[in-house]
């Protein structure tokens, strides 16, 4: 990673920390998805990497299905794959996460890798063909 995606990626740490500890982390990453398809792609592929990181620590409890930090997380970074990575750079980016998440265990990976079989259809599935 070079120096400006380094920096980009430690400003989105501190952000994803921030808000983790003021308790509007899921907010936030709401807001994210919301907004995901205004992102660069080099900020994409920073906030992709730096939820990686953060994954361990993300909340997997919510009073409903499929709406806690680490949900909407794996979401967030499914939708920048899908929209905001050339179709080049999906594979690689997905390969550094999936890397980085088996250092840290294999929630996150398990859920990319089944969200990108194109047998569950949806837009996740592009990633699965952009290889």
């Amino acid at each position: 990673m070079n120096e400006l995606r380094s920096d980009k990626t430690g400003a989105i740490g501190n952000t994803i920390r921030e808000h983790r500890e003021k308790g509007t982390l899921k907010t936030f990453l709401q807001k994210l998805r919301t907004f995901h398809q205004n992102l660069t792609e080099g900020a994409a592929e920073a906030l992709m990497l730096q939820i990686a990181i953060e994954a361990p620590v993300l909340s997997r409890t919510s009073e409903s299905l499929w709406d806690s930090e680490f949900d909407h997380a794996v979401w967030l970074i499914m939708e920048l794959a899908n929209d905001c990575l050339s179709d080049n750079l999906v594979e690689p980016v997905l390969d550094k996460i999936i890397d980085q998440t088996q250092r840290e265990g294999m929630a996150l990976t398990s859920l990319l890798v089944q969200s990108c079989d194109p047998k569950r259809g949806g837009a996740t599935s592009l990633a699965y063909t952009a290889q």
